[in-house]
């Protein structure tokens, strides 16, 4: 095949799809533009790398034309079909589903992402499979569905632990966060949103950075921790300036115009930024951004009492092409319409509306909408004199108030109640004959105590409720900080640990090291060969050493950051003992040490191959460095009546008093000695060993006989693993 050809061909085809882009962002001549598209998908051999090719530039196509991304999505579904391409077959589905997505259609979109995943447990690609549950998760947040959310959100999840990639799992619970918030689930919420920024700043991620402050600002926002929101918002912004993504600016203008208005500042700087996201999101014709500000435009004009102006706006959001797919904005404008008709006198109407956003925000799970929704039905009921009604949905209300500083909010109900309740005995003095008016006052005097003291009742209730909600929340917050003093002391010592190695053990083998370099640098010429040939073989096991260190500090550095990640798979013991011992022939050799390995040649484990190679090495290598000339390490193996394997490595040295075995694997006790030769040794190897073997669910214990009571001296490491896989 003609290189050159290929890739001039590659290049018409991107002039092709560019021309398409511009001809279906202006929305001109579709006919063009189809044809167009139409001719580039036969411009190529159908093979893998032109599918690759078209899924990589169609996403810049189908977001700004879905019907034209459709075409080309198909035409790579076929293709990757008839030449059985998995990928390209997966790609294609979810490309597909996208499309529709930008299309409104949510039955289209949720069966294409449907039958993508259903893919990917086909060929079982876990990568895909990630991607395409998130998208899932992402579509039914949006349309508020959240139990179907966090179920696909858990797929992707558990998926992208499977991987050696973390930005797929930080993907997942960056996404899982907003469940959780939608959920009034604050704690989890905010967890992953840090834990997931943290990783996007660590790796200079500026979109996902920016992503995760606007998050932050909307989870702050609603637990009225305003500082902290404004704080986000102004970072996130701040970063967008680097990049210039216009839905961002909307997004965060939007942001803090509810910011101004919640925290009662300046009501006037509140409707300049959400008019500007409103112009903004009219201008670059983008629906939620409209949805949205038009929302909250409603909510000023509301609370200000302008009721007419509230309920023009109100409507234009209920008409957004989008409420019809977003339960979570749908339940919340039915119930701000229901409240705003109440208040200009539309009873049926008011009550109409507010109870389709109570049953939508109950069966949703949406507890602020549902707790408004009750409010108003209360007042409703109250104004039409149902005043059981109005007890219920009170009642409903005042079980779901949290804090303490909404009791104004239930208090406005009850005097609703009280006014409506005198206005009615009024009413009917004024029919009433004189001598059934002492009668009447008494009976209605009865009533208003059973009202008042059912009301004092349920404020009782709620108190109590709200003082065991926040001992159980004290509760909780003091376990948290017990757990986060324990592992900052655990910080600490590791933080201890590895100064002193860098300030004592590796600082005197680096000095040892260039006292030979001086020496060789000033008195070369005065050196015979077999001088130079031992101060090499000094600086070979000075280096050797240095080297070794250098890799124990980065592999506990990486543990203490989860950045290790298992990779286990069936092993052959014995060629990886083998592979792993050659290393250490040469130390063995110089103390004419004997390394002995009883292993059969079937046995297999199934483990992380690397972190068995560092066990081994570490422990063997360890057990040279005690164990005097003549000496023997044997490294055996069997099985274990549960299928787990065992590894033992023997070795005839000086062994360990049981005090030093005790705290072998502690950081804040010196467990480093000399070997018998002098080699150095730090005691983090084993450490690191430890860890790794716990990691992949094994153990890890030594025993040691220093004075050969038992009838040998020396020390022997055991270990365990799963063994092969079925």
């Amino acid at each position: 095949m003609n290189v050159s050809r290929i890739s001039t061909k590659q290049k018409i085809l991107l002039v092709l799809l560019l021309v398409t882009s511009l001809i279906s962002s202006a929305n001109t001549h579709q006919t063009a533009t189809d044809s167009l598209t139409q001719c580039l998908a036969n411009s190529i051999k159908e093979d893998s790398n032109r599918v690759k090719l078209l899924l990589a530039y169609n996403k810049y196509i189908y977001p700004v034309n879905p019907d034209t991304g459709l075409i080309i999505f198909n035409q790579t579904l076929i293709i990757s079909e008839n030449i059985g391409f998995n990928f390209g077959i997966i790609r294609s589905l979810n490309g597909i589903a996208s499309c529709y997505w930008y299309k409104n259609d949510p039955e289209l979109t949720i069966r294409y992402f449907k039958q993508a995943l259903r893919q990917t447990w086909k060929v079982n690609n876990i990568d895909q499979e990630a991607l395409v549950s998130n998208n899932l998760g992402t579509y039914y947040r949006l349309i508020g569905v959240s139990d179907s959310s966090e179920k696909y959100y858990t797929i992707a999840l558990n998926a992208s632990k499977k991987l050696s990639n973390p930005k797929r799992y930080f993907e997942t619970i960056s996404a899982l966060s907003m469940v959780y918030f939608n959920k009034g689930i604050y704690l989890e919420a905010i967890q992953y949103i840090l834990e997931a920024k943290n990783y996007y700043e660590a790796n200079e991620m500026t979109y996902e950075i920016i992503n995760s402050y606007l998050k932050l600002g909307m989870i702050y926002h609603d637990l009225h921790d305003f500082n902290k929101a404004i704080f986000a918002n102004r970072t996130g912004l701040k970063i967008n300036e680097s990049i210039k993504d216009i839905k961002f600016e909307m997004y965060f203008i939007q942001n803090m115009g509810l910011l101004y208005y919640d925290t009662k500042k300046d009501i006037d700087s509140a409707r300049i930024f959400l008019t500007k996201a409103l112009e903004l999101g009219r201008k670059y014709k983008d629906e939620e951004t409209k949805l949205s500000s038009l929302t909250n435009l409603g909510n000023i004009a509301y609370h200000e009492k302008d009721y007419s102006k509230a309920l023009e706006l109100y409507n234009e959001a209920y008409s957004s092409p989008l409420i019809q797919i977003r339960n979570h904005e749908r339940s919340g404008i039915m119930v701000n319409l229901g409240s705003t008709y109440m208040y200009l006198g539309n009873l049926a109407l008011a009550e109409d509306f507010a109870e389709k956003g109570y049953n939508l925000a109950h069966e949703q799970k949406y507890v602020t909408y549902e707790k408004a929704a009750c409010k108003t039905l209360g007042e409703i009921q109250a104004q039409k004199k149902n005043y059981k009604k109005a007890y219920e949905y009170y009642s409903r209300y005042t079980s779901m108030i949290d804090t303490l500083e909404n009791d104004e909010l239930k208090q406005k109900v009850n005097e609703t109640v009280f006014q409506n309740s005198i206005k009615q005995k009024e009413n009917e003095n004024l029919l009433l004959q004189k001598d059934n008016e002492l009668a009447h006052q008494t009976m209605h005097m009865q009533q208003l105590y059973i009202f008042f003291s059912g009301l004092i009742v349920l404020m009782g209730i709620g108190i109590l409720i709200i003082i065991i909600r926040n001992s159980r929340r004290q509760r909780v917050m003091i376990q948290m900080l017990d757990q986060k003093n324990k592992e900052l002391k655990e910080l600490n010592l590791s933080k201890d640990k590895i100064f002193s190695i860098i300030a004592h053990d590796l600082r005197v083998p680096f000095n040892g090291f260039l006292g030979l370099t001086r020496l060789l640098a000033d008195d070369l010429s005065d050196l015979t060969p077999d001088e130079i040939q031992k101060i090499a073989v000094s600086m070979q096991n000075s280096s050797i050493y240095m080297f070794r260190l250098l890799e124990d500090l980065l592999d506990y550095s990486r543990i203490q950051q989860g950045l290790i990640y298992l990779n286990r798979e069936s092993i052959s013991l014995l060629p990886l003992v083998n592979e792993s011992m050659t290393t250490l022939l040469e130390p063995a050799k110089t103390k004419q040490i004997s390394l002995i390995i009883n292993i059969p040649n079937d046995m297999e484990v199934f483990a992380d191959k690397y972190m068995l190679k560092t066990v081994i090495r570490n422990i063997a290598s360890n057990a040279i460095k005690f164990t005097p000339k003549d000496g023997k390490i044997t490294c055996s193996a069997n099985s274990n009546p549960d299928r787990s394997i065992e590894i033992t490595i023997q070795d005839t040295g000086i062994g360990m008093s049981p005090e030093m075995v005790e705290n072998l694997f502690k950081f804040d006790v010196n467990t480093g000695r000399s070997g018998t030769d002098g080699e150095p040794g730090t005691g983090l190897g084993l450490i690191i060993c430890k860890e790794f073997i716990e990691k992949q669910g094994g153990k890890l214990w030594v025993n040691s006989d220093p004075d050969g009571l038992s009838g040998e001296r020396g020390t022997t490491f055991y270990f365990t693993l799963p063994g092969k896989t079925i």
